[in-house]
């Protein structure tokens, strides 16, 4: 979480696309440990900078992730909204 706080939320696409990264990596670090509460705010915040950016790839790659979450919740009817 240390590298959310050096990267500002200065709204330049570089830096963003940065902080989206590093949501990613911390949101997929919670869910392989298990810690899936822990990861489900990363990864909004990451989808929210995907879709500004229009990263339609990386917005569909953040769903993904999100649907894992929701399955080991037992949230099967969530999980196929990320789908």
């Amino acid at each position: 979480t240390k590298a959310l706080w050096v990267l500002p939320k200065d709204g330049k696409p570089a830096t963003a696309t940065l902080r989206a990264h590093a949501l990613s990596v911390l949101g997929l670090i919670h869910l392989h440990t298990g810690r899936l509460a822990a990861a489900a705010p990363a990864f909004t915040e990451a989808l929210e900078i995907h879709r500004a950016l229009g990263q339609r790839r990386l917005e569909a790659a953040t769903l993904n992730n999100m649907g894992w979450i929701a399955v080991g919740l037992g949230r099967y009817e969530e999980a196929l909204l990320h789908y």
